[in-house]
């Protein structure tokens, strides 16, 4: 897909997320206006359903013709655009990478954070997911001079911390988290694997913070104190979707929150020093306070 493609493309769902309703000729108006994508050449009937046709298999977007509202044009399923984070993630990424690039003049007042080398599996890995396909990695952990190989049934991926990882079976029960980064060669492999049709990927992460999923441990509340201006970025950008302030004092809110203890809490709890504390439970209290020294 080119990038004058991928530009029509947020164009024209932004236009009908904007307007639903529209009608093909309203449409097309729009589209002469924008010259930089049109060139000033009309948008005919047959393009307009090459462009829907497309939008409905690259990212499942239904864009129907509605007697309701005088045979105008709209996403029927516009709300699972926005409720699904991939495809929230893909629209989004291609808004900003789209908009950065005619922003030449500006590159050195725009910077971004690079993602590790790993992203280079992304595509490999996404149609070994799509086939359902096993894989076989060359990987090396931190620290390792030696490297190894596995045979791994790719689940699903994540990004976190700037690091995209794949979870993966490697053995019958076990879900491993791997790194992309650390990935030296990826190869999709001609041997099948089924996906247990119980197993939900946002459910397997619901109940923690961070990546690493511990069995072991058990959901528990934790309540949190954040001093000063912590209680604005908690709030902005809460650590968990159980999270809630309970408790409003004197230069502080207590936050509560839901989910089980992981070494991705402990590590962000500390980094934010003595702006945040850790009130219950008393046993992880006392472990983050010696931490702290």
């Amino acid at each position: 897909m080119t990038p004058k493609q991928f530009k029509t493309y947020l164009w024209l769902i932004e236009l009908l997320d904007e307007n639903p309703g529209i009608s093909l000729k309203e449409i097309n108006d729009a589209w002469i206006k924008n010259r930089d994508l049109s060139k000033g050449v009309t948008m005919n009937r047959k393009s307009f359903y090459r462009y829907r046709d497309d939008l409905k298999n690259t990212l499942g977007l239904n864009i129907i013709c509605d007697n309701h509202t005088n045979y105008g044009y709209r996403i029927k399923n516009n709300d699972g655009l926005w409720n699904n984070s991939i495809h929230k993630w893909m629209v989004t990424t291609i808004s900003i990478g789209n908009q950065l690039k005619d922003c030449v003049g500006l590159s050195d007042r725009i910077i971004l954070e690079d993602m590790p080398s790993g992203e280079k599996w992304l595509l490999r890995i996404i149609r070994a997911m799509k086939e359902n396909r096993r894989i076989e990695i060359t990987y090396r952990r931190y620290g390792n001079k030696e490297s190894w190989k596995a045979v791994v049934s790719p689940y699903f991926l994540k990004v976190y911390n700037k690091r995209w990882y794949l979870f993966g079976k490697i053995d019958k029960e076990k879900l491993y988290t791997l790194p992309l980064d650390r990935m030296l060669e990826v190869e999709v492999t001609d041997k099948v694997f089924e996906v247990d049709d119980k197993f939900n990927a946002e459910d397997y992460f619901k109940d923690m913070y961070g990546i690493f999923r511990d069995d072991k441990s058990r959901k528990q509340k934790v309540v949190l104190r954040a001093f000063g201006d912590e209680y604005y970025y908690l709030n902005d950008l809460p650590l968990h979707h159980s999270q809630k302030a309970v408790n409003f004092g004197d230069g502080f809110v207590d936050f509560e929150l839901n989910l089980h203890i992981t070494k991705e809490l402990t590590g962000f709890i500390l980094s934010r020093g003595k702006r945040l504390k850790v009130i219950s439970p008393k046993k992880y209290a006392q472990e983050i306070e010696e931490e702290k020294g």
